[in-house]
């Protein structure tokens, strides 16, 4: 994610090596999106760019049904409660936890202004229904 070094603006106020955790968490929170490319067996270069290059299209044409069954788990809402709870026993978590927050506040914001689902995939009782 091309933005999370706005986290460094955090800097004065946190320690630099658990600002790198949430830099590092806030890219690596789209591992989940493998799960597109499973659905879609996108398994070749070629197949991955058509996937890609045809998300917005098939966005637009089916806005509520485009990539049904496609779970981000990273970015549901209930995982990343999990995720601060698990903080509370291991404290290293609330930075990863801040990477997936701030990572799925700007998808949030990029799918509000390109008109695509936000619910579907932010809660996971949504994803799966």
């Amino acid at each position: 994610m091309l933005v999370s070094p706005i986290l460094l603006l955090l800097y004065p106020s946190i320690d630099i090596n658990m600002l790198g955790i949430a830099m590092v968490s806030s890219v690596l929170i789209d591992v989940d999106h493998l799960e597109l490319l499973i659905h879609e067996r996108a398994f070749s270069y070629t197949k991955i760019k058509k996937v890609y290059d045809d998300i917005y299209k098939n966005y637009e044409a089916d806005p509520t049904g485009a990539y049904r069954g496609v779970v981000y788990l990273f970015h549901t809402v209930e995982f990343n409660i999990l995720l601060i709870l698990f903080s509370l026993l291991y404290p290293f978590l609330i930075f990863v936890a801040l990477g997936f927050v701030f990572h799925i506040i700007c998808d949030v914001i990029d799918c509000k202004i390109n008109k695509r689902p936000i619910l579907r995939w932010l809660f996971l009782y949504k994803s799966i229904n």
